[in-house]
């Protein structure tokens, strides 16, 4: 059988070298994708510590809103008797402040009995409520604020602190009744107050009036 006569494509088939990439060009690349990929690794802890952040601020939401509603459901009288008092505050003395709690939560918003040894290791969130029932207003005309007893100012800090330490209050502010910190958390453990910012503290405000 007579063999046929290799056409110009056959030619350059066998002639032209295997097809793919050279060394240099892999050394290349894995360092491209290498270099991407510690700028990417580089981000992860930001990113976490960011979706925490976020989860603090979403539970800790929930939380005091809780805490703020069920103010606004008590009577005023109520909501303005110191705790251990008969009667409701009546203006003496001024920038009076006081806070209950702490009050416990787990990590999905419920309620811990700090009593109950299986319910113990699960609290994370501790709360802070104060009760300013005299908040001061401008007076008409100008000059120094005067303080109206029936609008109450009630204060919720909620704090991340799955450790369960005793927390700081503001130094200085727990003497101070002219103190708008007074009885609000530091964000510092107790056993260290001069170190404020350790644990995050979110805290939200309200305002009841009296309606009657």
């Amino acid at each position: 059988m007579e063999a046929l006569a290799p056409t110009g494509r056959n030619m350059r088939r066998g002639s032209s070298p295997a097809a793919g990439f050279s060394l240099v060009e892999v050394t290349l690349a894995i360092g491209i994708v290498a270099f991407a990929f510690i700028a990417v690794v580089g981000l992860i802890p930001t990113g976490l510590k960011l979706f925490r952040q976020s989860m603090d601020l979403t539970l800790a939401t929930q939380i005091a809103q809780r805490e703020l509603v069920s103010a606004q459901e008590k009577d005023f009288d109520l909501v303005i008797t110191p705790p251990g008092g008969t009667t409701p505050y009546n203006g003496t003395p001024a920038n009076l402040t006081w806070q209950t709690g702490p009050v416990w939560y787990d990590d999905t918003g419920g309620t811990i009995v700090m009593t109950d040894p299986l319910q113990k290791p699960k609290a994370i969130y501790c709360v802070n409520i104060r009760v300013t029932p005299a908040t001061a207003l401008p007076k008409v005309g100008g000059g120094s604020l005067a303080d109206n007893i029936n609008l109450a100012t009630v204060t919720v800090q909620v704090a991340h602190n799955p450790s369960q330490q005793d927390l700081a209050f503001n130094t200085g502010a727990a003497t101070d009744q002219n103190s708008p910190m007074r009885n609000l958390w530091s964000g510092a453990f107790a056993s260290k107050p001069t170190q404020p910012g350790v644990v995050p503290i979110y805290t939200f405000v309200t305002r009841l009036a009296r309606n009657r």
